[in-house]
């Protein structure tokens, strides 16, 4: 009688493998919108933003935080960036702090998030939410979990295949499986014969 190999999730790739495009996929353990008074909060929001508070300038796709103080940042922008540039590091010599809340940047021109002038500048992970900054290239991953798995006691080691994924976006993608398997025996048999290999 044959056995069964399910080839993603008993003998390969186990049923995680993620596209790595996201640059910062996280959650905190506080949240610090709960308790903090915010300098301003800014919604992003496709190619723009929108802001009510102060120190936040928009221009298209770039919004520019010109002062210390507490910013909340949520939404999406497309090919966009967010810079930190305080005007006058004598007079203002607080800490930028960036709470964000759920954000989604890609920045294909140039990095989604831009220190360029501050004292000290810290991003804090609002709690429960998912952020991603990432540059909207190409990004891969290769592999497998494992080649190797037990039967009965007897080992077995499973070659031939090859799985991958690939993906602009930030997120998780299906990996493809390609190639014909063959199994083989602690003694380098092939039993292939002994096995149906079945790819979900």
């Amino acid at each position: 009688m044959k056995q069964t190999l399910e080839k993603m999730a008993a003998v390969l790739l186990g049923s995680s493998m993620m596209c790595s495009a996201m640059l910062l996929p996280a959650t905190a353990a506080e949240d610090p919108a709960d308790t903090v008074t915010m300098t301003a909060v800014i919604t992003l929001s496709g190619t723009t933003a929108t802001a009510e508070g102060e120190n936040v300038t928009i221009d298209g796709s770039t919004i520019q935080i010109t002062a210390s103080g507490d910013y909340e940042i949520s939404g999406k922008l497309d090919d966009g960036q967010i810079v930190v540039n305080v005007a006058d590091l004598t007079a203002d010599t607080g800490t930028v702090k960036l709470h964000l809340n759920g954000v989604n940047i890609t920045g294909t021109k140039d990095a989604p998030l831009l220190i360029e002038n501050a004292e000290n500048t810290t991003v804090d992970l609002v709690k429960d939410s998912e952020n991603f900054l990432y540059d909207g290239k190409t990004k891969s991953v290769s592999g497998v979990e494992t080649t190797e798995f037990e039967v009965d006691g007897n080992t077995f080691h499973v070659d031939g295949l090859t799985a991958g994924a690939e993906a602009v976006d930030a997120g998780s993608y299906p990996v493809v499986i390609t190639g014909e398997p063959v199994v083989t025996d602690a003694e380098g048999n092939d039993v292939s014969a002994q096995f149906i290999v079945n790819q979900k």
